[in-house]
């Protein structure tokens, strides 16, 4: 049998198969609560990534005072 053969058969064994299970539910565990974490250290706002001195900063910055942070804005092309 080949190398190959060799190391894929390994975790279908009898026993390796349950250890490779007990170990992905151990990452899941462990790796769940801090990817919910995630969203508050990153940051995708708009402006962080274009140039103060851009057109589509300055329009950003000008339409905030339009509208209510509690509400979607919709953007209609006639």
């Amino acid at each position: 049998m080949s190398d190959v053969g060799r190391l894929a058969r390994l975790p279908a064994g009898r026993v390796t198969k349950w250890v490779v299970l007990v170990f992905w539910i151990a990452v899941m565990a462990v790796a769940g609560p801090l990817a919910g974490k995630l969203t508050g250290v990153q940051d995708n706002d708009t402006v962080n990534w274009l140039p103060g001195r851009a057109e589509s900063t300055q329009v950003y910055h000008r339409a905030a005072s339009f509208g209510d942070p509690d509400e979607q804005p919709a953007i209609v092309v006639y």
